[in-house]
This record gives C-alpha cells, structure tokens and sequence, in this order.
C-alpha cells in the first residue's frame, strides 16, 4: 500500500486518446494502492487540453514522470512509482522519474501529477 496522506490527489497526464485506456486501468491500479487514502482526478490529455486553449502543448516526458507539489510526499510518490513501473514499462525499462514542480509554478497542497508517455505499443496503434 502507497503510504500517503488521506486526501493525496493524483492528476495523472496523458498526451494522446491511444494512451487512455491503458491510463484508466493504472489509475484503477493506483486506487486499489492507495486504499482510500488517493483521491484520483480524471485523465487529462494534456495535448487536447492545449489545443482548446491555443497554447503549445506540453514537452513529453520520456518517462513516467511524478512532479510533487510538496516534498512532504516524497515517500507517497516512491510507493506510486512501484505501481506505475510494471504497468507503464518503457523498453528501457526506466523507473518512473520523481521531481519537485518548478518553483515558479503554484503549487497546491498534497498534489502529485502523474505525466504518461504514450507507450510504443499504444503509438503503434495509432498508426
């Protein structure tokens, strides 16, 4: 179990609609993790997101990538990473990265975002 304050929420990222499904069954994942203690937002395809605002889209993260909010939650976001690495496995195989939200960005109290890289296997079937 992921040892994480009550009320840790997670907004987890995605670039493309070929990654939702495999997102929504980590996310399912991540929930059964945290038993209760997670309260997990809806998927946000940040690319989509982007575009209806006519804004650049974000630079994709290579790797899993888990942006704390507060470094408080660094044991938290540790246990996710467990989760998060057999089910979102990159050829290489990298463990999710874990860093700080840049310090000009507001942060928000007891907050991790997760940011997913569309996996090769979902890319190719977009093809």
């Amino acid at each position: 179990q992921a040892d994480c304050p009550a009320q840790t929420r997670i907004y987890t990222q995605i670039y493309d609609e070929a990654a939702r499904a495999h997102a929504d069954q980590l996310r399912q994942h991540l929930q059964a993790a945290g038993a209760g203690r997670l309260r997990i937002a809806p998927i946000e395809n940040v690319t989509r997101t982007a575009a209806l605002r006519q804004q650049r889209p974000p630079v994709p993260w290579q790797q899993a990538t888990l942006i704390l909010h507060d470094a408080a939650l660094r044991p938290c976001a540790q246990a996710l990473a467990q989760v998060v690495q057999p089910r979102w496995a990159l050829p290489d195989s990298k463990q999710p990265l874990i860093t700080s939200l840049p310090a000009a960005l507001p942060g928000q109290p007891r907050t991790i975002e997760l940011w997913l890289p569309t996996l090769p296997s979902e890319r190719a079937r977009m093809r």
